[in-house]
């Protein structure tokens, strides 16, 4: 019994002892709000574009899907499809051919302002 109370009391005084570990990082309000940041400029758009491809041929799981996600990008781009007023608009539009065009349907661009 008393090694059962001595576990208990070394558990309780591990989770008092570090409450900053178990905390939550809050959600920097642009990244809750997308729109707050402002519409992208072409030059942003094309950087943005320009990272996720490299970021998808270097990094993705499936090296032989990533021309046709980055095709998409690319076509995407020129069309005018991410020419867009709001930030928000902008990773919502990319996540959609990020997803159409590798059949991944968790794949997202997310605004974090931060980073």
């Amino acid at each position: 019994m008393t090694r059962i109370a001595s576990a208990v009391a070394l558990a309780a005084l591990t989770l008092l002892a570090a409450p900053s570990a178990l905390a939550q990082r809050a959600t920097p309000a642009a990244a809750a709000r997308p729109g707050a940041i402002g519409p992208l400029t072409v030059a942003q758009r094309r950087a943005a574009i320009d990272a996720i491809a490299a970021a998808v041929r270097a990094k993705y799981v499936l090296p032989d899907g990533a021309p046709a996600i980055e095709k998409r990008l690319r076509e995407s781009l020129a069309a005018g499809r991410y020419d867009v007023d709001t930030a928000g608009a902008f990773p919502a539009r990319v996540s959609e051919d990020l997803r159409s065009s590798s059949g991944v349907g968790h794949m997202d661009l997310a605004v974090v302002p931060a980073q």
